[in-house]
């Protein structure tokens, strides 16, 4: 969440007319989309968000998404504007604080919300999306960085013959930005839009290199309640190459959007810090 798009309250009432909101406020954390909080006459609240970087197909995919799996404490879209340059959503709004601490209660939830979404089968949606390393990283015009080629190139033959069994909804970006809690009790998950069908183990992935993963250390004692929360069936060990390749995308991702201008303040370094860090201390 964040806000890089400025829109004013007359604009957005203009774009949802059966509405009459009477305040708005910008969100201050998330670096991809603008989100703001908004407030109608009647005291109610809802969140705003305006896709920088998604096309509307991709926008009314996540939407069918959230309608299939509204039994999950998931975000509920509301209402759908197009007559923008972006196209722009209205969602319902929960009571939310920032966590300022991971702690296992949270985790906890996290596994259980990823347990149930991923049991949700047969999914009836056709999504466009992939999460797909080597589609991502032959993507990207280096022009003159070739030492950046050459690294990302010379990671990813630590990952290349990782095959994804891709036959699970996953959210594909689940980072603590796009999850809300309150009194510690998960309320809400946000931002599908990069969902799709793949492998489980990239959601898993991701939950650990970004909730398990703070001052440059992984905390390995939380990962083991995240595993155990999700799964007895699953050690780390297992999970090494997943770690790697959600790292190495996610630093490719991070790059493609400094280059094009979509980021500022960010680095795709940290999660090149993160894949040397499961290379040589996960077994």
């Amino acid at each position: 969440m964040g806000v890089k798009t400025k829109l004013t309250l007359q604009q957005i009432n203009s774009f949802f007319k059966s509405y009459e909101f009477i305040s708005l406020n910008a969100t201050k954390t998330g670096i991809s989309d603008t989100v703001y909080i908004l407030k109608d006459n009647k005291n109610k609240k809802y969140i705003l968000k305006l896709y920088e970087n998604s096309s509307i197909t991709e926008v009314i995919e996540e939407i069918e998404i959230l309608n299939q799996i509204n039994n999950l404490d998931v975000s509920k879209a509301i209402s759908f504007f197009i007559g923008y340059s972006k196209p722009i959503v209205l969602f319902s709004y929960k009571k939310a604080k920032h966590l300022n601490c991971i702690k296992k209660q949270h985790i906890i939830q996290i596994a259980q919300f990823l347990k149930n979404l991923h049991l949700i089968k047969p999914f009836n949606i056709s999504l466009s999306k992939r999460f797909d390393l080597k589609q991502l990283l032959h993507s990207i015009d280096f022009k003159n960085d070739i030492k950046t080629k050459e690294l990302f190139f010379s990671k990813f033959q630590l990952v290349k013959d990782l095959t994804l069994v891709e036959d699970t909804l996953i959210h594909a970006d689940i980072f603590p930005d796009n999850v809300s809690f309150y009194n510690d009790k998960l309320n809400a998950v946000f931002d599908f839009a990069h969902s799709c069908i793949s492998d489980k183990n990239i959601d898993l992935s991701i939950v650990i290199i970004s909730w398990c993963f703070y001052h440059n250390k992984f905390d390995f004692e939380l990962i083991d309640i995240f595993l155990n929360s999700y799964s007895n069936d699953i050690k780390l060990s297992d999970l090494k190459i997943y770690l790697l390749y959600v790292s190495l995308y996610f630093s490719i991702k991070r790059y493609i959007n400094i280059i094009n201008k979509n980021y500022i303040n960010v680095t795709y370094q940290e999660f090149i810090f993160i894949f040397d860090e499961i290379n040589n201390k996960i077994l």
